[in-house]
């Protein structure tokens, strides 16, 4: 039997079309989000309550920022924009 590892990428996607900036929350394989989206955080089952972890999300994602409009839109969010799309208790690992 061959075990995978359980895994959810977790972010949001920033366009800029024209002067409108565009925002998405993005979930799926790691993979694909990578090609999407450089503010994503990777997520496994764990033991954090979804709350905690949605938290933590926007930390990191904050982190991740590489201009100023991603950083304005990153600190508009909430943690319950993350929570319900959270599985259920998990961590963070990447």
């Amino acid at each position: 039997m061959h075990v995978t590892d359980l895994r959810l990428a977790l972010g949001v996607e920033v366009r800029r079309v024209a002067n409108v900036v565009e925002v998405r929350l993005v979930m799926g394989p790691p993979e694909v989000i990578a090609r999407r989206t450089h503010l994503y955080v990777v997520l496994k089952p764990g033991k954090l309550q979804k709350s905690a972890v949605a938290k933590r999300v926007l930390e990191l994602l904050r982190q991740k920022c590489r201009d100023r409009v991603e950083l304005e839109v990153v600190k508009r969010l909430k943690a319950e924009h993350f929570i319900e799309h959270i599985p259920g208790p998990s961590e963070i690992v990447e």
